[in-house]
């Protein structure tokens, strides 16, 4: 028989945490999917050439270029410095084509608000020059010499004491990631989270009302490589929304998967990634 709820959320980080907390408290019923396993917060406190990060994170390695994707409850949160940007103004006026990228009424002072609310459930503050880490502060030093302004950076963290290993996980719990506020208060508000769980595909429901979301557990004999769960073991849920948010290669892998059921996607999912 397959499951009803009103959203079901693919990944656990940043984008589907917040998004759970508010459809939670909403009074929603809300499914997070999450690939990865759920960690105790204490067993995230672990140096980077343990197996235990290898576990929950997984390294995509190209030309050149390495991505240290979050791979466990949590998302990006857990392998992310804590430092939390706006995106400058003109960033939304690139264009490509001689069309504008972002949609037009996407505009940095349209998403101010939005990063305010954000900034104020992760914890972001902007560090005094104290705060700095000392290597940091010879740095600016340097860049000031130069001619370079340099400021300190927002940061999501509680009494920082700049050991440097942020995106290792902090062994003094001071790194604000999302299992200390977005994902805990969802879970508070009734959402579901799932570890160890794959979302295969997506596809309309019968009847075409929502949508089928196909899902299955997720192989880790392997740690480097796991393997996705097979579709036709697979379990589905009955979602009137679904939300996306497996990070920049989770979604698309899943979209791509989708394509032949989502005939709207468009034909650019991918491209340039």
């Amino acid at each position: 028989m397959t499951e009803q709820v009103d959203v079901c959320i693919v990944g656990s980080g940043f984008g589907g945490s917040i998004a759970a907390y508010y459809l939670a408290h909403a009074g929603q019923r809300v499914v997070v999917l999450e690939r990865g396993p759920r960690r105790s917060t204490e067993s995230l406190q672990v140096d980077i050439k343990t197996r235990d990060l290898l576990e929950i994170t997984h390294t995509f390695n190209g030309d050149g270029v390495s991505i240290l994707a979050g791979s466990a409850v949590g998302g990006g949160s857990l392998v992310y410095s804590g430092v939390s940007l706006r995106a400058p103004s003109f960033v939304f006026e690139r264009t490509q084509g001689g069309q504008r990228i972002w949609p037009s009424g996407t505009t940095r002072a349209s998403l101010d608000p939005y990063y305010a609310r954000a900034e104020y459930g992760l914890g972001v503050h902007q560090l005094g020059f104290e705060e700095v880490a000392r290597r940091g502060g010879v740095w600016g030093v340097s860049m000031n010499r130069l001619g370079y302004r340099v400021d300190p950076i927002r940061q999501a963290t509680t009494a920082c004491l700049h050991c440097g290993f942020c995106n290792t996980g902090c062994k003094f719990f001071r790194k604000n990631h999302l299992l200390f506020n977005y994902l805990r208060g969802a879970q508070l508000a009734g959402a579901e989270v799932r570890p160890d769980t794959e979302a295969i595909q997506v596809m309309p429901a019968s009847g075409g009302s929502g949508y089928t979301v196909l899902y299955g557990p997720r192989d880790r004999s392997t740690v480097a490589t796991p393997k996705a769960p097979n579709a036709a073991t697979s379990s589905q849920i009955q979602a009137t929304r679904v939300v996306v948010a497996g990070g920049t290669v989770g979604t698309a892998g899943l979209l791509l998967r989708s394509r032949q059921s989502l005939p709207n996607v468009s034909s650019q999912l991918g491209q340039n990634l």
